[in-house]
Formats: structure tokens, C-alpha cells, sequence
């Protein structure tokens, strides 16, 4: 036993001595040379040198006598900061007659202060002492830490490092925090990121489990030559507050609204649960919604509006359920949902030979965006079964409107309900209601199956509107717009306007027309937002329609069939997605040549077809059979049509 203990004694101090003997290698290696440089030295010049930022330092050797082939120049550099211990060495490369060599302060660990290079002659393992010399390089001046933004609900502050100075740009920061209480054993590293002349980092207790207490913040910061500086740090008490808070984030456009609790300071939680139902509807509404963790103690769940579809007060109940225990209640609330509101909604333009009458809602606006608005009408007699909806018109400043009428109900009379159901992008639901109305209609518009119509444009001049009314004539389709065929710009029917005001004025239902020249999809929604914008003042209640036919040197003339049908469904989808009725315009051989009509099926066709009979096998609800009619109050030759539906 007491032979063992012996050789344990001598292998440990065997170690001992092993690791000095590497210690005394490493910082012995000038010493050596130094050593050498008393028998044997070599004259030289040297001159030590450093670009502007400081980043890189140049050495020129210039030997007095001229070196032998075998003989060659090295320099020796280490620094103040590290000492000789981490001395590096270079051969410097000889070029016209003189030594040089440039090294980055980057290799030396970025140290500043002052370096030292010691140039030798090396021939075969002597060296030979030629010279010294030393430079400065300085390092990153000034620099203090502060603290700000202290919350002490959510445990958080700012760190704010700032006044720092260098010769090399500052690149990058970062902020040691710990407990003091703890040490730096419980420290956190955060970046910090640019902000003007100071860099600041976000500090909370997340990471020091959400332990209220004195903080240490220290800073450490680099600029681009690898330098480096350690700032002194400050204390900080930072309070956690454990005191749960629901905040609902109602942020515009989302179909979710944000719930947020937060201050959950708990370690082993495995899931935070909120139960919400409106007010309205009660308890049979609560729906229970889960949590994902965000940072600091905070979960986020998205409540959805269209499972509650009420505005008004809410309840949120927040649930806590820790590893291996059951859920607890930690929270009640309440919160207000903002409602959908309109500055005014009423009836006009009520015929009683027709049986229809117009809705109109004005400023409707919402905390969101609107996602539709349709209007559902039914008789009192028939009830919701006899329901019809339709999406109602959209204009400027939040107004919307369409047309009820008797038509769409069988021609019953009497009374009527009419609601208007605004829908936005929360999923809430907002009912305008008009009850009691009274619809009645003419036997004589009843039992009328055909209507004669004329369209119009800037070529038939003036028109004499209550000449055509008198003539029989039950509607007009107007030119409303064109898109040239050579350039492209878009421009208006220069007679539009006096059509379309004389027309409504003679009591003539009105469509409109767009004539095309559209060789893309965007540029065919472009049209029907160009041709609705010029309508939406107007009571239109005929569709918009697009006109694609052929027209000489025409830009679209050399579309194939697929793509212009494309181009007349974005035309038509525009139409049909903002409330009017859409309709394709074309002749006998272009619906048959130049579209797919399966893929149009959606859609109204007004048909061209000069002859006795239309000859077209497709479906179509108008036809325009001649271009030589002639009515009383337009001067020449003029288009007429027959309608086969009813418009309202």
C-alpha cells in the first residue's frame, strides 16, 4: 500500500511538470531567438505601419547587406494584450529587392494596444537577430450601458448600449444578463440590433425563470477588425408581475381576433385554455379555444367571429393546466366586439306597375373589412320559403343597394320583408331589416313575356328619349365605354351621360355595354371596374355586358378562342362579384368560332343575328336582329333587340 501511494505521488507530480514544460515551450520562443541573437545578428532596416481603420498592420524588412539564396527574412509578432504566449510568426516573401508583409489585427483575436515584431534571418536553423519595433492600434473608446422601457407587468426592459467610438465600424453587440443573486452562471447572451447611434436588445425574465430581482446587464461589443471591447455593466431590480391579463387585439382585415393572455409565470405548464360566448346568445355559445405559447409568459388563441356571429359583449374565461394536474379557472373577463353600422337605409324608386322597388344602405362600415352584403327578400303570406338572395351593388363611401321585385317571386302582391345582411371579414353578421312593405304590379307588365329595346352609342347623335319611350320602345342597351383597339386606353362613350340621363328620365330600364379590346385578364377586369365606376350613380336594371367582337387592326383580333374566353369571364366575374347581372355580346359565328360558351354558362348571351329567326342553338336571353330599324326620335338607322327576361 505504501508502494502504491509513492507512485501515485510521482505521477502526479509527473503532470505537474508536463504542463509547465508546454507553458515554458510556448512563451520560450523569442527567448530562444533572443538568446541566439546575442552571438549572431544581421543589420536591417524596418519600418511597422497601419491602414486607416486600423485593421491591418504592413512590415517592410530592408537587410543592409544582401541575403544569401538560403537565407530568409521572419518576422515574430505578438501583442500586449496576450503576450507572448500567442506569438505568431511569418515568413515575409521578398519582391524587388525588399521584405514585405501585412497581417489582419483579425488574426490576433481582434487585440488592440500595442503589438511588438521582432524581425529575424533564418539560414538553416539559426536565426539571426535583425531588428524590432512596435505600433499601436487602438481599440473601441467609451461606450456605457443603460436601461429602459422597464415593465414590471411583463418582466421586460430594454438594454440601451450607446456613445461607443472606434476607428472601424461598430458590427455587432451583445448584452449579458443574470441574476446577481445567481451569478454569471445564470447568464443570458441577447443581441442587440442598430438603432441610429445606439444599439439596444430586449431583455425579460422568460429565460431566468420569471424571477423578480436585482439584474446584472453587461455589454460586449466588436467592431469590423474583430476588435473587441467589455463594457461595465449596471444593476437593475426587475419586478414580475403573476397577475393574469386578457387583452383582445381586434387588428382589421383578419378573420381571427387576437386573444392574448398574459403573465402565465409558470415553469411546467402544459396548456392554457380560453372559453368565450357572447352575451346574445349565452352559455349554449361557449366555445373553447386553445393557446399557442408566444414569449415571455404569453399565449395567443384566435377567436372566430363567425363561431358567435354577435357584436357586443363577450366572456372569456382563462383555464391553467400544469403538468399532471387537472384545469383550473385563473381568469374572468369581459370585452365589447364592435358592431357593423350604417348611416342610413331606406326605399326608393318603388313602381307600382312593375312591382319592384330599390334598397338603399349608405356609410356602412365596419371595425374590419366588408365581405359581402346581400339582400334577402320573401312575402309575409309565402315566409322563408319563399326566400330569394342576391348580392347587392357596391358604391363608393360605403353604400349598397339592389332591387326587389315581384318577378322573383311569382308575381305574388302584398307584404314583404327585406333584410339586409352584411357580412365582413371577422365572420360577423349585421341584419338591416325593412318590414311591412307593400309590392303591387300591373296585369299588364304580368302578362307580358317580350320587350322591344334599341342600343345606342356615340354614333347615333342626339336622341329625342321621350319620342322612343312612345314608340314602344321598353329598353336601351348604352354604349358605356371602349378600350381602344390600337393603343389600348380606356375612354368613354362620349354621349354616355346625356343617354343614360335622357333614357331613366323617359321611364326606359337601361344596360350597359363595354366594348373590348382587352388581350389579358387584368386588363378585361380593368374594363368592368372602369364601365361600374361610370354606372354606380345610375339605376341600371338591365346587365353590364362585354362586347369582344372583331375589329379592324384591332389589338385582341388575333386572341385564340381559350384565351379570349378567359378574358370574358374575368370581364364577367368583375360584374357578377359586385352585384349587376353580366352578359356576353357576340354574332352567331363568333359565339360558335371564338368562345368556349360551356365555360360561360354563368353568364346572360345577347345574341346577333340578322334574319327572321335567330338560328342559333345556344341558349340567349337577348336577341339584336337588325341593324336598319328605325324608331321616332333617332335620326338614321339604329340596332333593335328583343328581351325574352325580365330585368329588375
Amino acid at each position: 500500500m505504501g508502494g502504491k501511494r509513492k507512485y501515485m505521488k510521482h505521477k502526479k507530480k509527473g503532470r505537474i511538470l508536463g504542463v509547465m514544460f508546454a507553458l515554458l515551450v510556448g512563451m520560450g520562443i523569442c527567448m530562444l531567438h533572443t538568446q541566439a541573437a546575442e552571438n549572431t545578428q544581421v543589420k536591417a532596416r524596418m519600418t511597422v505601419s497601419k491602414n486607416a481603420e486600423q485593421s491591418k498592420i504592413t512590415v517592410k524588412v530592408t537587410p543592409l547587406k544582401k541575403l544569401k539564396s538560403s537565407e530568409r527574412v521572419k518576422i515574430y509578432v505578438w501583442t500586449e494584450w496576450y503576450g507572448k504566449i500567442k506569438a505568431k510568426s511569418y515568413i515575409i516573401p521578398r519582391k524587388n529587392g525588399q521584405y514585405k508583409k501585412t497581417f489582419s489585427v483579425s488574426e490576433h483575436e481582434g487585440a488592440s494596444g500595442v503589438y511588438h515584431v521582432l524581425a529575424y534571418v533564418q539560414k538553416g536553423t539559426l536565426d539571426k537577430y535583425a531588428v524590432q519595433k512596435s505600433i499601436s492600434i487602438d481599440g473601441i473608446q467609451g461606450g456605457s450601458v443603460g436601461i429602459s422601457k422597464v415593465d414590471y407587468e411583463a418582466g421586460s426592459c430594454q438594454i440601451t448600449v450607446s456613445d461607443l467610438e472606434s476607428v472601424a465600424k461598430i458590427t455587432k453587440v451583445k448584452v449579458k444578463a443574470y441574476r446577481k443573486n445567481k451569478g454569471e452562471e445564470d447568464g443570458v447572451w441577447y443581441t442587440a440590433r442598430r438603432k441610429g447611434n445606439r444599439w439596444i436588445a430586449d431583455f425579460n425574465t422568460e429565460k431566468h425563470d420569471f424571477s423578480s430581482g436585482k439584474y446584472v446587464f453587461e455589454a460586449k461589443v466588436w467592431d469590423k477588425r474583430g476588435v473587441y471591447s467589455v463594457l461595465n455593466g449596471v444593476e437593475k431590480t426587475i419586478k414580475v408581475s403573476d397577475k393574469i391579463a386578457v387583452v383582445l387585439d381586434e387588428t382589421e382585415a383578419q378573420k381571427t381576433c387576437p386573444v392574448l393572455v398574459k403573465n402565465v409565470r409558470y415553469t411546467n405548464v402544459e396548456s392554457v385554455q380560453v372559453d368565450i360566448w357572447s352575451d346574445k346568445n349565452g352559455a349554449d355559445d361557449r366555445k373553447t379555444y386553445k393557446t399557442e405559447y408566444m414569449k415571455n409568459g404569453s399565449y395567443v388563441a384566435d377567436l372566430k367571429y363567425g363561431n358567435h356571429k354577435n357584436t357586443g359583449k363577450y366572456h372569456a374565461y382563462v383555464y391553467l393546466k400544469l403538468n399532471g394536474e387537472k384545469r383550473k379557472l385563473m381568469k374572468r373577463t369581459s370585452f365589447t366586439v364592435a358592431p357593423i353600422t350604417a348611416g342610413k337605409v331606406c326605399l326608393e324608386y318603388q313602381n307600382g306597375q312593375t312591382g319592384s322597388v330599390q334598397i338603399r344602405a349608405e356609410k356602412v362600415t365596419t371595425p374590419a373589412n366588408i365581405k359581402s352584403v346581400n339582400v334577402e327578400s320573401y312575402t309575409v303570406a309565402g315566409g322563408k320559403d319563399d326566400l330569394v338572395r342576391k348580392a347587392a351593388i357596391s358604391g363608393e363611401d360605403g353604400m349598397y343597394k339592389s332591387t326587389v321585385s315581384v318577378v322573383e317571386h311569382d308575381f305574388q302582391t302584398g307584404r314583404y320583408q327585406v333584410d339586409l345582411k352584411v357580412t365582413d371579414s371577422r365572420g360577423i353578421v349585421q341584419v338591416f331589416s325593412q318590414k311591412n312593405l307593400e309590392l303591387s304590379c300591373s296585369q299588364e307588365y304580368k302578362a307580358k313575356t317580350t320587350f322591344q329595346g334599341i342600343d345606342v352609342s356615340r354614333y347615333q347623335g342626339g336622341i329625342n328619349w321621350t319620342q322612343v319611350k312612345a314608340a314602344g320602345i321598353d329598353f336601351v342597351m348604352i354604349q358605356v365605354a371602349y378600350r381602344d383597339g390600337v393603343y389600348g386606353t380606356l375612354a368613354e362613350d362620349r354621349y354616355f351621360k346625356t343617354n343614360i340621363q335622357g333614357a331613366l328620365a323617359a321611364g326606359l330600364d337601361v344596360g350597359v355595354y363595354f366594348f373590348s379590346q382587352a388581350v389579358t385578364e387584368d386588363e378585361a377586369r380593368e374594363e368592368a371596374d372602369y364601365a361600374m365606376k361610370l354606372v354606380e350613380q345610375y339605376k341600371i336594371t338591365y346587365p353590364i355586358c362585354i362586347d369582344s367582337e372583331y375589329r379592324k387592326n384591332g389589338r385582341a383580333n388575333s386572341l385564340n378562342a381559350a384565351v379570349r374566353t378567359n378574358v370574358v369571364k374575368a370581364f364577367c366575374k368583375e360584374v357578377s362579384d359586385r352585384g349587376y347581372k353580366a352578359m356576353v355580346y357576340a354574332s352567331k359565328s363568333w359565339f360558335e368560332d371564338n368562345l368556349y360558351m360551356n365555360y360561360l354558362r354563368d353568364y346572360e348571351v345577347w345574341l346577333a343575328r340578322y334574319n327572321s329567326v335567330p338560328e342559333y342553338t345556344g341558349t340567349f336571353h337577348m336577341w339584336q336582329y337588325t341593324n336598319k330599324g328605325r324608331v321616332s326620335g333617332i335620326i338614321g338607322d339604329v340596332d333593335r333587340d328583343i328581351c325574352y327576361k325580365r330585368y329588375y
